[in-house]
């Protein structure tokens, strides 16, 4: 009964343009694009504690210092 349901045809007069009664759906993402992204993920990371690093040993201004403390704290907390 609910497959009967589910396919039902109806008058779409007026509801608006259509192309196709059925939708397509993306597809669940594979392992492997998984793993890419977490490698993406990860190489960002380092990257963005580096350039914190770089900014504290390197900057002038207290505000730059204290906010380059934070992005290498929080982005070796997001890796561990």
């Amino acid at each position: 009964m609910a497959v009967v349901a589910c396919d039902r045809q109806e008058d779409r007069r007026g509801a608006g343009p259509r192309s196709d009664d059925r939708q397509t759906t993306s597809r669940a993402p594979t392992a492997s694009s998984d793993q890419d992204f977490m490698t993406t993920a990860c190489q960002a990371n380092f990257a963005e504690i580096e350039a914190g690093r770089l900014a504290e040993a390197k900057g002038t201004h207290a505000d730059v210092k204290t906010f380059a403390r934070h992005m290498v704290d929080d982005h070796t907390e997001a890796n561990e």
